[in-house]
């Protein structure tokens, strides 16, 4: 699912998988260049793993896939975002296709 559907789709989604379901969401609003420290998520141990979804005006697929259970990076920038684990050292985003990136 690519963030352009996500946004348009997410209460029907939520709708379609209550609370008791496996689908838990969280949001967040930023814009890139804002430094935010977020407190530690804490996640159901049947939790395998997550998406991030960032909603920009281009066409790609702007999602990433992580680890729920490791820190992450996340870096937006004006057209596309990166996600980095924070045990490994922070590298330049660059153009990176986003379309199915998971944290590396």
């Amino acid at each position: 699912m690519s963030a352009k559907e996500w946004f348009e789709k997410r209460q029907q989604v939520e709708l379609d998988h209550p609370k008791e379901t496996a689908l838990a969401t969280q949001r967040w609003e930023w814009v890139p260049g804002q430094q935010v420290q977020v407190d530690r998520v804490p996640v159901k141990f049947e939790v395998v793993g997550g998406v991030v979804f960032a909603n920009y005006f281009n066409a790609g697929a702007n999602r990433a896939s992580i680890d729920p259970r490791k820190g992450v990076l996340i870096t937006l920038d004006d057209e596309n975002f990166c996600v980095q684990t924070l045990k490994d050292p922070p590298k330049p985003c660059g153009r990176v296709s986003n379309s199915n990136q998971g944290s590396k």
